[in-house]
């Protein structure tokens, strides 16, 4: 009975190559550190708070201030400490009177965001209403942050444009530009928005429709559009033939779900022809 051998040296090269099939099971998917806070807010009278202030006022000002302080970690990862704040209601009615003093590595920018934070807040005034006193309070910002999946390239959301735009044949995207990206979150989830000024050139004969619904929109069409029938809904049309250039605004907008764990990537969310640069045939 004959036993077959292997030469040493092909055992060898089938040895290193399962080793490094290994390895390569064993690389992590690159990852990314993302801030998401942590900002705690305290009052020292905390009874009729509610009434006074009215009961979107505690949770408005807490998570609009870590909004704040999730942007303040991205420019600066040692930023943390104290705003004191004091509430005070205007002459009549208008916006709060607030005073901040900030503590510790507090930077400028977080207390000035702070500040629109309690701009956004309108008091009314009722004729039998007595002013209510001074409110005072405590944001106190210490940094927390998540190990998440890489985000998307730059060129897979440019990707997610241009096929938007090209999937019904009216226009295609010859150029576009970043002009704004903003990351946002809470508890569960952290949301990423990529914003886009994108030059088009029409494909076919078709129509660009300017419209206003909360905000402007366009829409590209083979056929006139117009949701003017629709509450609160006007648009004009213009016609257009091939080759023509059009311009709109374009955003796309990423997930990433973080509760009850992080997820393994981040979900795209909507993108052109969801809320901007909406086609129909």
């Amino acid at each position: 009975m004959h036993r077959l051998k292997a030469p040493l040296a092909l055992v060898a090269l089938l040895t290193l190559a399962a080793a490094r099939a290994l390895a390569a099971d064993d690389v992590a998917a690159p990852t990314i550190r993302v801030p998401i806070g942590d900002a705690d807010l305290d009052f020292e009278e905390e009874g009729g708070l509610d009434e006074k202030m009215g009961g979107a006022f505690r949770i408005g000002v807490r998570s609009g201030a870590n909004q704040c302080y999730v942007e303040a970690l991205a420019r600066n990862a040692g930023e943390m400490g104290e705003i004191a704040f004091v509430v005070k209601p205007p002459p009549g009615e208008g916006k709060l009177l607030v005073d901040l003093e900030a503590k510790a590595a507090i930077g400028p920018e977080l207390t000035a965001c702070v500040r629109k934070v309690f701009g956004a807040f309108h008091h009314y005034r009722h004729a039998d209403e007595e002013p209510f006193d001074a409110i005072h309070g405590t944001l106190r910002f210490a940094p927390e942050w998540i190990t998440a999946p890489a985000l998307p390239t730059a060129a897979a959301a440019r990707a997610v444009v241009e096929r938007s735009y090209a999937e019904d044949g009216v226009v295609r995207v010859v150029d576009l530009r970043e002009t704004w990206t903003s990351q946002w979150g809470d508890s569960s989830e952290v949301l990423r928005s990529y914003r886009y000024e994108v030059e088009l050139e029409f494909t076919t004969d078709g129509y660009e429709a300017d419209c206003q619904h909360n905000g402007p929109y366009k829409v590209f069409s083979r056929r006139p559009f117009d949701w003017s029938r629709w509450a609160g809904h006007t648009c004009e049309s213009r016609r257009h033939q091939r080759g023509d250039r059009a311009q709109d605004d374009a955003a796309v907008l990423y997930r990433l779900s973080i509760y009850p764990a992080v997820a393994t990537s981040w979900e795209l969310r909507s993108q052109p022809g969801v809320m901007r640069g909406t086609t129909v045939r």
